[in-house]
């Protein structure tokens, strides 16, 4: 039966379900887990009872049924259940034994890194000499690989196929939740109690994980051999980061795990269609997970749960401090200024909002908002109830700095002057005059009426060449106006915090051009592992790639270094001059009352748009628009010492239909916020079609 209380229940489009517990196995050295069974059982019973999601909708494997090949096949039936169509959720949850193998592909011996530089040494991070050749695997049933037999672990590449192809149907409304272990011990932790069981397998030091057995299936689902399954194609909530281990117990007589068991008692108290996956993390109550540290990964974790194309609005989490100050996790990189204000409300599902809170103080992240008898109440509201916690959506973006826009001398039209005059008045623009270095960008009407956009800003135009955008803008004073408002936030954001630059010194990015490994000698064909096949192609802070308009586009990655010994956590986003729009391409996970694995941990080097596994980034893909000799943009990098979401910098365009070109695509913890370290690094693109050019451009701001 539906619960009637669940507002996602009466308007879930037929959510879809493959779940896998795996309690026994097949081989003797495999030890037995207690509980994924149980939370197996549980998952589908909640999809059932609770979401009214019909058994034949639940793709159901446990024990003996969930083989290597029964999981393939698995995946198989969910992407080819009837009505499954753009949009449509779907939920794979896996429950068992987790490892890490090493690969039979050659590593360079200076990714070897010792655990000590990765994570904290306690006795719950199991992290071994050369972690990075090393890659997570689930264990199925019959698995016996690792004694010499055949069947071998699922690789998280192999499962990062699978995941594809299944992204390839329904879009990215797709839920993973993995109760298992991904560490890299080869030892178990000292000192477990009898009643705490662990869901990892320890692999013995000999075994090399074979990487071309699942060649022939990933050519099979992905023609091209090309896994892009990333942080856009769906959310990962896992029970553990990096180097530690899941845990179960025995509650009550029966065994589960603590992540599944903690996640179901969330889910039974507060209704799915209130709950964005980040909010697990948060809503745990202390102590109920110990020894683990869960984790949300994706671009979609603020997005409710199976809500596919769901417009995603901005949520700042509000919460109290001890001295009764209430803080926002939002800050000076957000974009939010002095004078700004947010509607606050007391969940995110609420329709009314309790008051309007005016900024206070603002640091990097986060900014206190002025106390609750100061608010302006809605309409007829009275007084305001107490409030420990809530969301604030940003309601005014107050005063930052405004970008200049140059009006050509001879452009005088009423639509430019009316717009112009609008935003000026909004603190959104600052028109001049004449010819300025400082103007990101001009504006002059055509013989025609329409109005162009150049692009002024040295990052995303040559000196003494403007880059016009493609599309004329129609001579409206409202439409004018939502794209030079538009164009404003993107310049606003290209240039926040690029002063604090200098504290990423050794920070090292290189843009490479990568490609697929073959080992045509084995004779067993492809292997999608990428390699870069290029030297750095940053030239003077500057990178020039060409659009060879080929069938098949060359694929590119970043290599990020950190020689510091800081651990970073760094978004990424694309800037295209051609249209404004903000792509995020990586973002950290998200953040929460758990320690959240680091993206770029200290004395170590991260591959992006390699297929290094599930929350890998896409490749890039370089491409000029039709018609079009060259285009701008730039990539802008955000590190943070501390996890930040930054979600809320992503646009689309305002200019009238663009088509896409360029890419394929919480609460706060207890840090010391004032104390916390960030920068940002800004490198300009240039986009040529055909061959290279060969200017020479001045040095970018």
């Amino acid at each position: 039966m539906m619960s009637t209380s669940d507002p996602y229940a009466a308007s879930t489009p037929k959510l879809s379900a493959l779940i896998i517990g795996i309690n026994r196995y097949k081989h003797k050295k495999i030890p037995h887990l207690h509980g994924a069974v149980n939370d197996a059982q549980a998952m589908k019973k909640y999809l059932m009872k609770e979401l009214g999601v019909p058994q034949g909708r639940i793709i159901y494997l446990e024990n003996q049924k969930a083989t290597r090949a029964g999981i393939i096949d698995g995946f198989a039936e969910l992407r080819n259940l009837p009505g499954l169509v753009p949009g449509s959720p779907i939920l794979i949850y896996l429950a068992g034994h987790g490892t890490r193998v090493r690969v039979d592909d050659d590593i360079p011996e200076e990714m070897e890194t010792d655990a000590s530089v990765l994570h904290d040494n306690d006795k719950w991070a199991m992290i071994d000499v050369g972690l990075m050749d090393q890659m997570e695997a689930f264990v199925p049933y019959d698995c016996d690989g690792l004694w010499n037999g055949s069947i071998h672990p699922i690789l998280d590449k192999t499962i990062s196929c699978l995941v594809e192809s299944v992204y390839n149907v329904v879009g990215n409304n797709i839920v993973i939740i993995s109760d298992c272990c991904y560490s890299g011990s080869m030892t178990r932790g000292p000192d477990i109690e009898s009643q705490y069981n662990v869901r990892r397998l320890d692999t013995p030091a000999s075994y090399r994980y074979p990487m071309s057995i699942d060649s022939k299936l990933i050519s099979k689902i992905l023609p091209d051999g090309s896994i892009e399954a990333s942080h856009s194609t769906h959310v990962l909530l896992a029970a553990c980061g990096a180097g530690e281990l899941a845990g179960e117990a025995e509650f009550d007589g029966e065994w589960h795990g603590y992540f599944t068991r903690a996640l179901l008692t969330l889910f039974q108290s507060i209704p799915i269609g209130r709950l964005t996956p980040d909010d697990v993390p948060i809503r745990f109550a202390q102590g109920t997970i110990p020894k683990q540290s869960p984790q949300c990964v994706g671009d979609n974790c603020m997005r409710p749960f199976f809500r596919g194309g769901a417009s995603v609005l901005m949520w700042y989490r509000v919460t109290r401090d001890v001295e009764g100050n209430f803080q926002v996790n939002g800050g000076l990189l957000h974009g939010i200024s002095n004078e700004a204000t947010f509607k606050i409300f007391r969940e995110r599902s609420s329709s009314e909002y309790v008051g309007i809170a005016k900024v206070n103080t603002l640091v990097a992240f986060q900014s206190t908002i002025e106390p609750m008898d100061k608010w302006i109440l809605p309409p007829n509201s009275g007084t305001i109830h107490p409030l420990e916690r809530g969301f604030a959506l940003l309601h005014n973006v107050g005063d930052f700095v405004q970008p200049r826009v140059f009006i050509e001398e001879e452009t005088k039209t009423w639509p430019i002057s009316r717009a112009l005059e609008n935003l000026s008045r909004l603190n959104q623009m600052h028109p001049v005059r004449g010819k300025s270095t400082e103007s990101c960008f001009s504006l002059k009407e055509k013989s025609d009426g329409t109005i162009t956009i150049a692009n002024l800003d040295p990052r995303l135009s040559f000196p003494e060449s403007p880059d016009i955008l493609p599309i004329p803008i129609p001579s409206d004073a409202d439409k004018l106006r939502d794209v030079l408002a538009h164009a404003a936030q993107f310049f606003f954001h290209l240039d926040n915090g690029i002063s604090e630059a200098r504290k990423l010194a050794q920070i090292q990015v290189e843009i490479v051009e990568v490609g697929d490994v073959e080992k045509t000698s084995t004779g067993f064909g492809r292997v999608t592992r990428r390699r870069d096949t290029s030297e750095d192609l940053l030239k003077e802070g500057r990178l020039f790639v060409t659009d060879r308009q080929e069938s098949r586009q060359p694929l590119h990655g970043i290599k990020i270094k950190n020689s510091s010994d800081q651990d970073w956590f760094v978004s990424i986003f694309y800037f295209n001059g051609a249209d404004h729009t903000i792509s995020r391409l990586y973002g950290c996970s998200c953040a929460t009352q758990y320690k959240v694995d680091p993206c770029i941990p200290r004395k170590s080097e991260q591959k992006l748009g390699f297929q290094s596994g599930s929350q890998d980034m896409k490749a890039l893909k370089f491409q000029v628009s039709g018609g079009r000799h060259r285009e701008f943009g730039a990539y802008k990098f955000i590190f943070t010492s501390v996890p930040v979401n930054f979600a809320n910098i992503s646009s689309t365009t305002s200019l009238p239909a663009v088509a896409s070109r360029g890419f394929e695509e919480y609460e706060l913890p207890a840090f010391e916020i004032d104390k916390a370290e960030w920068g940002t690094l800004c490198i300009p693109v240039v986009i040529t079609r055909g061959k290279k050019d060969r200017v020479v451009c001045s040095n970018p701001r």
